[in-house]
């Protein structure tokens, strides 16, 4: 599941470059057509479609949610205008989010003790999906398929998967009990809100998980753009430097795998979190081709753990209610929504650089969600 989300999600900002060119966006008009507008569509639909559809069938909505964000793509592929790609866009980010808001919870209610470990292998599968993005978009380059093209092999997989999903029986038995008296014990929808966002350190922690799509999508627009565009590397190179970002965080993820289980998430978390603020800012000040692939890498394996051991911390906190997180993480989009903008415009007017400098908010903004979590236990065991 993530694995495709995090392909088709990635596809648009790799594929930059080339939607700029083609239809002549400015930098600040690209961020808000790859990530701000999206994002925003996101904004009052997802927490509304999510509570709708988890309340009505979880595993039934993840395969038309799939069903509908392929035939987004389909329009985004066929698109010649930036409104009309905007719209497409639009609306295959919001089905994405629904299918795997759905997906996701699911998951931590079979597996309530073991967030991190579930996390973990559910962003594992999705660095694989960040792996195939730069060979996806590279590939399509080759063969003059441009953005086009890669966007037509995104509906293909998500039609395929949508149907698999609708086929294979996603909705067989899991639990011992059925949704439907799931449901029937379940608090109202505001009560239950209420009841966690009364949970001590929900809030930094959700806000933190929101905004590590910092050193995500919005790393690789503005980092193709500078590998491309003032470094001055072809698409070939850029691409191979993506991807050793992509892999690093795939290994990063598959280490955090293993020592989550040995070791404390929190240290883990904060581990990557100054190893990621070290070598990214020795990144911004590399030139040479090998250089900047090495340091990436690292960047890549600091990167990897943090999202999901921090939304794991989140989970932990919404043991009953865990969908109910992504409808929170969903209220939080306008971080998401203005981000983007904000970043562009600093790019037009301050440079590219100060731009991707201001990117390690991510990673510093958890440090300090540490430090809360560890006064918060020190208050408790006192």
């Amino acid at each position: 599941m993530d694995a495709i989300d995090e392909l088709c999600t990635g596809t648009p900002s790799l594929a930059a470059p080339s939607i700029r060119s083609e239809l002549g966006a400015g930098y600040s008009s690209l961020a808000l057509l790859l990530l701000a507008v999206p994002l925003a569509s996101c904004l009052v639909l997802e927490p509304a479609l999510i509570v709708w559809a988890s309340r009505r069938g979880r595993e039934r909505g993840v395969a038309w949610a799939l069903g509908a964000q392929g035939l987004a793509f389909v329009g985004s592929a066929c698109a010649r205008e930036p409104w009309t790609l905007l719209i497409g866009l639009s609306a295959a980010m919001l089905a994405t989010s629904v299918a795997c808001a759905l997906a996701q919870a699911r998951l931590i209610e079979l597996h309530p003790n073991e967030p991190e470990r579930v996390l973990t292998r559910w962003t594992f599968l999705g660095g694989l999906g960040d792996l195939a993005t730069p060979v996806l978009v590279a590939g399509m380059q080759r063969w003059q398929g441009g953005f086009r093209g890669a966007f037509l092999c995104c509906a293909a997989l998500c039609l395929v998967h949508a149907f698999i999903v609708s086929r294979a029986g996603c909705s067989a038995p899991i639990a011992h009990r059925s949704q439907a008296e799931e449901d029937e014990q379940r608090p109202p929808l505001t009560a239950a809100v209420r009841k966690l966002l009364a949970q001590p350190g929900l809030v930094p922690w959700a806000v933190g998980t929101v905004l590590c799509n910092l050193l995500d999508e919005t790393l690789i627009v503005f980092g193709a753009l500078q590998l491309r565009e003032r470094r001055g590397f072809d698409e070939a190179t850029t691409d191979l430097l993506l991807f050793a970002l992509a892999l690093g965080s795939t290994l990063g993820i598959v280490a955090a795998d293993r020592l989550v289980a040995r070791r404390s998430p929190l240290r883990l978390l904060a581990l990557s979190c100054a190893t990621c603020v070290i070598a990214y800012t020795v990144w911004l000040q590399l030139e040479a081709a090998w250089a900047s692939a090495l340091a990436l890498f690292i960047v890549g394996l600091a990167i990897g753990p943090q999202f999901p051991l921090a939304q794991a911390q989140c989970y932990r906190r919404a043991r009953d209610e865990p969908v109910l997180v992504s409808v929170i993480e969903g209220w939080l989009e306008p971080i998401h929504v203005v981000m983007p903008w904000l970043l562009g415009l600093v790019a037009e007017r301050l440079g590219l650089g100060w731009t991707l400098s201001l990117l390690l908010l991510q990673p510093l903004s958890l440090l300090l969600c540490c430090a809360l979590a560890r006064r918060e236990r020190a208050a408790t065991e006192l």
